[in-house]
């Protein structure tokens, strides 16, 4: 597929997902919202499993071209068969991820949440130092530095324009767990890129396996949380049984056609079909285009978010949060190199500048060696 429709694909469906997920906590059914985080992980869960129908398809219609991929992966080093059991790292880390998440986007406006999701740069920044051993140069520091300084206004700015002071302490709450999610985030993301530097993985077939373990995984922990009684300051946003999870109320909701339905059901539907697509064409960007090209379309995510959002009349439009929404976009570009500052040495170790630097050299080295040759021949 062409890289320019796998990333407009991506910023689609990523956009729609936000939305999806933010409008099913906003449906009330029986007379309760629907405040489910631990089930909606679940339904992300079986999108992502249902990726395993898409990899059978595709290696029963691309038989030949896939045994191609494997064979030539071979004979680059890489391994064909990765064990099933060693995708329950990554998936534990994104069932953690998506779990604060959710909760975190309860209890904050969606177009905020997608802007301080930008700051998983940092921690993936962080922990890909000190796992795969990266360099960072003085650029990647600046380019941080702008990002935090972005999301900082925008959270400042929504926060201080919220109605109410129970509304800015859940948002305050939301940033947090949002923040806490970046660990777990960017450790999956360290975890995923070193298997696909070792083995030669299907995205369809990771995500699958992915969306296999996380059922089970999800399955037990909402089994254990629907017993655990929900925290005092968010027992309004829990269940009616106030227990962190309630399953039997969930499928009451899900399958009771009063209030707000069928649109809630519809939206979990289309939220597990969204999930389908948005996992396979992440991998597939950072597989088939490059990591680079998925952060760099997830810096326009937010600002498409929050387009929705006021659109959808769930949010209204500050100019402080545009500004915040800015500098982020800036500081990532920065990092990402596709904004390079020509002063005070910020262009000096850019890929760009490093690769320059190589091929001087070669050619200085090619040089010398050529006049060495004639000044022996004389």
């Amino acid at each position: 597929m062409h890289p320019a429709i796998l990333l407009a694909s991506f910023l689609i469906v990523g956009t729609f997902s936000s939305l999806i997920f933010k409008g099913q906590s906003k449906c009330v059914v029986e007379g309760s919202a629907y405040n489910h985080p631990f089930m909606q992980s679940m339904t992300m869960y079986i999108g992502e499993a249902l990726c395993m129908f898409l990899y059978i398809a595709y290696i029963t219609k691309y038989r030949e071209r896939y045994q191609k991929k494997l064979e030539d992966a071979e004979k680059n080093g890489k391994q064909t068969k990765i064990n099933p059991l060693l995708l329950i790292i990554p998936t534990s880390c994104d069932f953690i991820t998506s779990t604060l998440s959710f909760f975190a986007l309860e209890f904050m406006p969606t177009s905020l949440y997608s802007m301080v999701r930008g700051g998983g740069l940092i921690f993936t920044t962080i922990f890909s130092v000190v796992f795969l051993k990266r360099k960072i140069y003085r650029h990647h520091y600046l380019g941080l530095l702008i990002v935090m300084i972005g999301i900082t206004t925008a959270g400042v700015v929504v926060t201080l324009k919220s109605s109410s002071g129970g509304d800015q302490s859940k948002i305050i709450l939301g940033i947090i767990l949002l923040v806490c999610s970046f660990i777990t985030f960017s450790s999956q993301i360290i975890i995923e890129e070193k298997f696909f530097h070792q083995y030669e993985l299907n995205p369809f077939q990771t995500v699958g396996i992915e969306g296999c373990w996380g059922i089970l995984i999800c399955g037990i922990f909402v089994a254990i949380f629907n017993y655990v009684p929900c925290p005092s300051s968010i027992a309004d946003d829990c269940p009616p049984n106030k227990n962190l999870e309630d399953v039997s109320f969930f499928f009451k909701q899900v399958f009771t056609m009063e209030g707000n339905q069928p649109a809630l059901l519809l939206l979990i539907l289309f939220g597990i079909i969204l999930i389908l697509f948005f996992n396979a064409i992440s991998l597939a960007i950072t597989k088939y285009v490059s990591s680079l090209a998925r952060n760099v379309a997830q810096v326009c995510s937010p600002f498409f978010v929050w387009m929705g959002s006021l659109i959808l009349r769930w949010e209204s439009f500050l100019y402080g949060q545009l500004i915040g929404y800015l500098i982020l976009a800036f500081g990532t570009l920065i990092f990402y190199e596709i904004i390079v500052i020509p002063i005070w040495g910020f262009n000096q170790n850019t890929k760009k500048a490093i690769e320059k630097r190589k091929e001087t050299e070669v050619l200085l080295s090619a040089n010398s060696s050529s006049q060495d040759e004639i000044s022996n021949g004389a």
